[in-house]
């Protein structure tokens, strides 16, 4: 079985499993690596260009503050491509949170993907990666602790194609490492996940696998 990663857009690329991305004979000559959860892919200041196909897993990105506190500003899901860099710096560290899978897209590379006319609206968003991040840290300082936990669980959603009521979607991150990224503490982000749980709007099946049960309710409460 030939399995063209290249070809498939994010919502095709999470049907494929690892063991099939494994057997794949065209994986190992596009330059395939994994990692494991808690590996950094590369550092703040590090020279590169390169931009990053996340086949599978969850990886973040943030920075380190004068303070040495580590600053969460940004989750990378299964099937999406980023860059994190300027003028040939990167901007961001960025490690694994699970288990992934990843490929190094050159500028040619890049371009291929443009001509073919696959993954266009992440290519086109690669450039506006920093303003993104800091206008959705400026939106979330006007946010209630509930919205922003509720705007996040939405956002994810979307992402995982599960933006509807019944469906499920995993979030791979920690309560922590969520709190650090939504400029909350832990004990809040914590109860904010019971309250919103508790009115209905989501159920948690795990600690990481949620159900959204009420859309409208849980749209309205971030305001979207």
């Amino acid at each position: 079985m030939t399995i063209h990663l290249h070809k498939l857009d994010a919502a095709a690329v999470r049907r494929v499993s690892i063991s099939q991305i494994a057997e794949a004979p065209n994986v190992k000559a596009r330059n395939v690596t994994r990692i494991e959860a808690g590996t950094s892919l590369f550092h703040q200041g590090d020279a590169g260009t390169n931009a990053i196909f996340l086949i599978k897993g969850t990886m973040c990105s943030y920075r380190i503050t004068k303070d040495g506190d580590r600053l969460i500003n940004g989750f990378m899901l299964s099937g999406e491509i980023f860059r994190h860099s300027y003028d040939g710096v990167r901007v961001n560290s960025v490690d694994a949170i699970s288990d992934c899978i990843f490929q190094r897209l050159t500028p040619t590379d890049l371009d291929a993907l443009g001509a073919a006319g696959t993954h266009s609206k992440q290519l086109d968003r690669l450039p506006y990666e920093g303003w993104k991040m800091t206008s959705d840290l400026l939106n979330r300082l006007h946010m209630s602790g509930d919205q922003r936990v509720a705007h996040f669980i939405l956002d994810f959603a979307q992402r995982s194609n599960a933006a509807s009521d019944n469906s499920p979607f995993n979030l791979q991150m920690s309560r922590a490492e969520i709190a650090s990224y939504l400029g909350l503490t832990t004990e809040t982000v914590v109860r904010s996940l019971k309250r919103l749980a508790v009115e209905g709007m989501f159920t948690a099946i795990t600690p990481h696998d949620y159900r959204i049960r009420d859309l409208k309710r849980l749209r309205e409460l971030a305001d979207i």
